[in-house]
């Protein structure tokens, strides 16, 4: 953890994800472990990351369409975002992304438009 670059919080659970190189892990705050969600392809290096949450967060269970981590990487070339569905264990729905979009600059930092 101590060579992290990015790091997002869950607000449902003790859980913090970061990113080292190519790779996210999930810590689990009170098991004090952590494990990884996601590796990239070699060569990508993870800038950015960020999770939503609807506003139901603060229950229990919360449906897993309602929860997203978004990630930009970089390539020393090009910008890539992915977005990922969050199961109640925290990890990556199916072990992948869900919606990949290219042709990006450096992404450096993500934000969640709210619909109304």
């Amino acid at each position: 953890m101590e060579r992290a670059t990015v790091f997002a919080s869950s607000q449902t659970y003790l859980q913090l994800y970061y990113a080292v190189d190519n790779k996210i892990y999930l810590l689990d705050i009170p098991a004090g472990k952590a494990r990884l969600a996601y590796q990239f392809p070699s060569g990508e290096t993870v800038t950015a990351i960020r999770i939503k949450q609807s506003q139901f967060s603060l229950l229990w269970v919360v449906p897993e369409h309602d929860r997203v981590m978004a990630a930009g990487t970089w390539n020393g070339s090009k910008g890539t975002f992915y977005e990922f569905g969050i199961s109640n264990t925290g990890d990556f729905s199916n072990n992948t992304y869900r919606d990949k979009y290219e042709g990006f600059g450096k992404i450096i930092d993500i934000d969640f438009k709210n619909k109304k």
